[in-house]
């Protein structure tokens, strides 16, 4: 990828092969493509009309003396999902901080004696240690982290997570000797740290990456997230759009992944709740079933009869996990027979009672809607509606990834087999 002198994306060449010879449609993208499509969503004002590369922003950390209740604050002024804990004597990043880790101990203590200094009380580092905690679990510590000349078909699984090597303790092997071993997690976030030459540059080789999980907070370049991936590959499909396909024989891999239906992507349940139902109930669910959000569905005006037919209920607004860090009263989620509140009264402290767009498609989009609606709101899943606004599926950024880093298995191209021409 290159980039023009606006800084948007000028071209990709997307027919790579992996060193196995395998067709990716990641190829050749980097985590530092990635970067300058991050970078280039930060438009100028619109009346400047041109969007623009904006530098790399200081990482956002908080200290891990600091409270539950100050992280918390920290995402809700930069209105990110999730922020480095860092040992303020060493500066070693301990893992990461996001609005989960917080429901749960509000869960935890809501409604006992303690309820009232639970966040003003408990340090942030009692909610990260240095186990890392895989896929739908979170990323909670062995801060993971990647270089930015890493190709994007070694960053993202088939089952759509980033991935992270993770180096375990070494061990006596039995003879005396000692042998380290290492394993690959599914993280949801990556830092990304600078490894080129001129930062190294009279280093060793095995020297040039920090040694996990003692990552230095001023070696991160910046944080990535699933849906900077998806940004990724949905400006490289920009480029695509008008562009015929190859000669017979090859296949753009991208552009087809992305032009699939959503309907046959979307492996997420719908979960979904109501208004009036106990926020407590619904949050523990969510985190028990590891869903990020719930679609919150409310009876369709005309519908008279069949309550308990799906068809009677229509997606109305949506309750989700990052809601919980514009929240300060850890009481709101006690049983509602205690005072807790309903899921539209905890919405109403937590976005104030605005009102804010559910972001949807209807059930014959393709992936490619659903991964720029999401993009459009800043959110890791678009619902997929029926055309009465039933929520039928759910999309969600590893399913969009999922999609992508698979779709060599589907669109490889062929290779033409030699033609056998008689002999007379």
């Amino acid at each position: 990828m290159t980039e023009t002198d606006a800084g948007g994306v000028d071209a990709f060449m997307l027919h790579g092969l992996t060193a196995e010879g395998v067709p990716s449609a990641f190829d050749p993208m980097t985590v530092s493509d990635l970067l300058s499509s991050k970078h280039a969503s930060l438009r100028a004002p619109k009346d400047w009309g041109t969007p623009h590369v904006a530098p790399p922003q200081s990482v956002v950390a908080v200290d891990s003396s600091h409270t539950v209740q100050e992280a918390l604050d920290e995402l809700a002024l930069s209105k990110i999902k999730s922020v480095p804990v860092r040992d303020p004597a060493t500066g070693a990043v301990l893992g990461f901080f996001d609005a989960t880790r917080a429901l749960r101990l509000a869960l935890d203590v809501a409604g006992r004696a303690e309820r009232e200094v639970a966040f003003g009380a408990t340090k942030v580092s009692a909610l990260v240690d240095r186990r890392l905690e895989s896929g739908r679990g979170g990323d909670g510590g062995a801060f993971p982290f990647a270089a930015a000349q890493l190709p994007l078909r070694e960053l993202v699984g088939e089952e759509g997570y980033l991935l992270f090597e993770q180096h375990g303790p070494s061990d006596d092997d039995g003879g005396g000797a000692r042998r380290a071993y290492w394993f690959t997690a599914d993280v949801h976030r990556l830092a990304v740290v600078d490894s080129s030459p001129t930062r190294n540059e009279g280093k060793e080789e095995e020297e040039t990456l920090p040694s996990s999980p003692l990552l230095k907070h001023e070696e991160i370049v910046d944080i990535i997230s699933q849906l900077d991936v998806v940004r990724c590959v949905v400006d490289a499909y920009g480029v695509l759009y008008d562009r015929e396909y190859p000669a017979e024989g090859q296949i753009d891999v991208l552009r087809r992944a992305l032009e699939e239906p959503a309907a046959a992507v979307a492996t997420s349940a719908v979960f979904g709740t109501f208004y009036d139902a106990p926020a407590r109930e619904v949050f523990k669910e969510m985190l028990h079933e590891g869903y990020g959000a719930a679609v919150i569905v409310e009876r369709q005006k005309d519908t008279i009869v069949g309550a308990d037919d799906p068809e009677a209920w229509r997606a109305a607004d949506v309750l989700s996990a990052s809601d919980f860090s514009n929240v300060k009263d850890v009481s709101l989620l006690r049983p509602v027979s205690d005072g807790g509140a309903t899921v539209r009264e905890f919405l109403n402290v937590a976005v104030k009672g605005a009102p804010r767009r559910l972001t949807a498609v209807r059930d014959d989009a393709n992936v490619i809607d659903c991964a720029r609606a999401m993009l459009d709101d800043g959110v890791h899943r678009a619902w997929i509606l029926s055309d009465r606004d039933v929520p039928v599926g759910c999309v969600s950024a590893t399913d969009v990834l999922r999609c992508v880093s698979t779709a060599h298995r589907r669109y490889a191209p062929q290779r033409s087999r030699p033609v056998q021409v008689p002999i007379a």
